[in-house]
């Protein structure tokens, strides 16, 4: 009970958060940040991927338990992700967010004194229940990078040659 009510706080807090971040990248800091960061490689890298992925991408990408949110947020309303999408992308940070929040839960339970007449669960349960945890959090952890490379893996080359064919043009166009 206290898990899910703790998950649910925290994951809408992390979404309006998010969703702020995203908003006021996307108006008040738009014209100035993209100017400095059109011509960057890894933002041409995000753009292609969102373009082709969108909610996908953004979903994936905040399963990650080492990203940081808030950076993320504000890369992404640089993106051409509507704000729909990114929304709907932000409940990739759901799963991790139950994590986080039973673990703490888990680890305040082991803490308190056993009482028997309590509905608590064992020692050697909440052990057991956090062991398994950590191996989910890990496979999450481990099956969203394979995909996060995979995909960049796949836009980079194609991101790469448009570089190249616009600066053969300009080349072209100076000569």
């Amino acid at each position: 009970e206290g898990a899910l009510a703790g998950t649910l706080a925290v994951f809408l807090g992390l979404v309006v958060g998010s969703l702020t971040a995203f908003t006021l990248g996307r108006t008040l800091c738009q014209s100035c940040i993209a100017r400095r960061l059109q011509h960057l490689e890894w933002v041409e890298v995000l753009n292609a991927i969102v373009a082709t992925e969108g909610w996908k991408f953004v979903m994936l990408a905040r399963m990650s338990p080492v990203l940081p949110l808030e950076a993320f947020s504000y890369a992404c309303s640089f993106t051409n992700v509507t704000a729909l999408g990114f929304a709907v992308g932000c409940f990739g940070s759901l799963p991790i967010t139950f994590f986080w929040v039973w673990m703490g839960a888990s680890a305040e339970s082991l803490r308190m004194d056993d009482d028997p007449g309590s509905k608590k669960l064992g020692v050697h349960t909440t052990l057991l229940l956090i062991g398994i945890s950590l191996v989910m959090f890990g496979i999450i952890a481990r099956l969203s990078t394979r995909r996060y490379q995979e995909i960049m893996d796949r836009r980079i080359p194609s991101v790469a040659q448009q570089r190249l064919s616009a600066s053969q043009e300009h080349l072209s166009v100076e000569a």
